[in-house]
């Protein structure tokens, strides 16, 4: 997002992280008409409006009127390009008001906590602005350094059998294209048997029908590229990788 200088300060009474997974914002005084989280690859809308004022023509997002002032409900899964709802891409993202980027602070804002499968969520106060953080779903026991490299000696230690298994990675598993994916709908046609595995970033990264998503850093992933049979890449495998 570019810097800027925002002249507003959006006072946020609490954040809640609700079912859905949802955003829920409560604010007193004047309401704006819109609000957004955004970030470098993903913008996330809601619509706002307080007790006396209608909801906006468009309703993107769930909205309850409040008596003591507003409430946003703002959707963390969305649908791109038509596809399934998926987890917002790892990245921080600001609150924009109106359009504009504002300062935001708030009174409550929820714990840092884990969505299995979807995110891993933190709200930080910085220079006294609110940052939206999100990262990828590791477990509580595969987050972190000291998780990581326990996880990268085993997997060197490890000399497993072969999987019946394909392991698929494209452009550092930031999507599933590329000449994997075409090698991937190949096989799931002509040998259905395989078990076909896609390495990816974070659960933003949708993969193809019948296929297994493998968050990069999981256990699953770190056993998975151990022993899968064969592996299709089109990048390369970093120094973490050990030819079996």
């Amino acid at each position: 997002m570019t810097a800027t200088s925002p002249a507003r300060t959006l006072d946020v009474a609490s954040i809640a992280l609700v079912a859905g997974p949802a955003l829920e914002l409560h604010g007193a005084g004047d309401a704006p008409e819109t609000l957004e989280l955004v970030g470098a690859r993903l913008r996330m809308r809601a619509t706002v409006s307080p007790a006396t004022i209608a909801p906006a023509a468009v309703t993107i997002a769930a909205v309850t009127p409040s008596s003591t002032g507003w409430r946003a409900t703002i959707p963390l899964l969305a649908s791109r390009w038509g596809g399934p709802a998926l987890a917002p891409p790892s990245g921080n993202y600001r609150l924009v008001v109106d359009g504009a980027p504002v300062s935001a602070i708030a009174d409550t804002v929820p714990a840092a906590q884990l969505v299995p499968g979807l995110f891993r969520f933190a709200v930080r106060a910085e220079q006294g602005d609110l940052v939206f953080a999100f990262t990828p779903p590791l477990a509580d026991d595969e987050h972190g350094s000291a998780n990581q490299a326990r996880l990268e000696a085993e997997y060197r230690a490890a000399r497993p059998e072969p999987l019946e298994a394909v392991f698929f990675e494209s452009f550092y598993g930031r999507n599933a294209s590329c000449n994997p994916l075409a090698l991937d709908r190949s096989l799931a046609a002509t040998r259905p048997d395989l078990a076909r595995y896609w390495g990816v970033a974070d659960a933003s990264v949708e993969v193809p029908d019948g296929a297994i998503r493998l968050v990069e850093g999981s256990a699953e992933w770190w056993r998975v590229r151990a022993g899968a049979r064969l592996i299709v890449i089109n990048d390369w495998l970093r120094n973490r990788y050990r030819s079996r």
